[in-house]
């Protein structure tokens, strides 16, 4: 792999694995919000409802992925325009 490219990658990488967590806890907490209080008044424990969240997270990442990706992107590629190191290249 080219020196480049490998660190493209990372600057990518790092935004994109930082939204993805970002994004996926603020949908757990606006499912939690929505839940929370059913789960309670039906006699769940909260193994139950913690459970049930993460089982909800592979569904969370139809929506995540995508908008993750495109903001690693335009931040590796704003950041590395802002230093000129694309006129470089």
């Amino acid at each position: 792999m080219r020196i480049f490219t490998k660190y493209i990658l990372k600057e990518f990488l790092s935004v994109f694995l930082a939204s993805m967590l970002a994004l996926i806890g603020i949908f757990i907490a606006n499912d939690a919000s929505e839940y929370i209080a059913a789960l309670i008044v039906k006699g769940a424990g909260l193994v139950d409802i913690a459970k049930i969240f993460f089982l909800g997270i592979p569904s969370t990442f139809i929506l995540v992925v995508p908008i993750s990706f495109v903001m690693g992107w335009v931040v590796a590629i704003s950041r590395m325009a802002g230093d000129l190191e694309i006129l470089a290249v």
